[in-house]
């Protein structure tokens, strides 16, 4: 029996929501590419490229960005209201996405420490994610900071 719907026999699709003062962890899709849609107000997005600053881009309702496979990247909600895009995969069941933070937990405690403080400037001396409890947190979800 052939399906009425055979383009969403090869794709997946997601509905990402952030809520004010909030970002999205850095995330990478290692086996799809994704276009997100916005589907309710405007939010920065970054995308992560080896030898290029990642400058904000906004984006608004209707936007479309489309990230290649294996890409980092993330939107920042600095507006006061919820902030919505559904995401469009390349494949029927992608492997699941590959967090920034999340993944740095299963790094050595003495790289991963010397990283964030010795390199990455955190302002936190020892161990800067000693006190991020995952339990109590949505370890995908990150708080920001209003620039206005």
């Amino acid at each position: 029996m052939k399906s009425n719907w055979s383009i969403l026999e090869e794709i997946s699709v997601l509905r990402a929501h952030l809520k004010p003062g909030t970002a999205r962890d850095p995330i990478w899709y290692p086996d799809a590419g994704t276009l997100y849609i916005v589907s309710k107000v405007t939010a920065k997005f970054h995308i992560i490229v080896k030898d290029t600053f990642p400058e904000p881009l906004e984006v608004k309702l209707y936007d479309f960005i489309f990230v290649p496979c294996g890409v980092l990247h993330t939107f920042i909600n600095d507006s006061d209201e919820d902030f919505e895009v559904v995401a469009f995969f390349s494949k029927a069941d992608p492997l699941p996405e590959v967090s920034l933070s999340v993944s740095t937990g299963f790094f050595p405690e003495c790289v991963r420490d010397a990283a964030l403080t010795q390199y990455g400037h955190e302002s936190n001396p020892g161990a800067p994610l000693k006190n991020m409890n995952y339990k109590l947190r949505n370890p995908y979800i990150l708080p920001v900071s209003k620039n206005k």
